[in-house]
């Protein structure tokens, strides 16, 4: 006696999908629409157990499933890689006067902030604080 689990309803409605195309069809190739249905239970239920209540060959099953990955990974998504976005260097400004005695005016370009520069011109001027 063979134990027979119950075909669910997806894999008897598709079985009956091949049974009527083979009944109107006879020795056709089956519809890729066909295929398809078999591809998606097959990723769902063995496939040996697909192919059984479809009545197609096991072997053809897989060779059609492998070359219908195949067929889908021809054309590889075109993906746009953008280069970086350059950021424009921030360009400061510091101006100092002094005036001491004699007054000296100077002006500094500098890429960066002036946080950056502003130790650099303290230890100019002997540690003198500026603000």
């Amino acid at each position: 006696m063979v134990n027979q689990d119950p075909i669910s309803p997806d894999l008897q409605e598709t079985s009956q999908l091949f049974h009527n195309w083979r009944a109107d069809n006879g020795k056709k190739h089956y519809p890729e629409k066909l295929w398809e249905a078999a591809y998606q239970l097959a990723a769902k239920y063995p496939l040996r157990r697909v192919a059984r209540t479809l009545n197609v060959n096991p072997h053809h099953l897989r060779t059609k499933m492998r070359s219908a990955l195949c067929k889908g990974n021809k054309d590889p998504q075109f993906v746009e890689v953008l280069p970086p976005i350059e950021q424009q260097p921030k360009k400061s400004l510091v101006e100092l006067r002094i005036s001491q005695g004699v007054s000296l005016e100077m002006a500094i370009k500098f890429d960066g902030s002036v946080c950056e520069v502003m130790p650099l011109i303290e230890s100019l001027f002997c540690g003198r604080k500026f603000t």
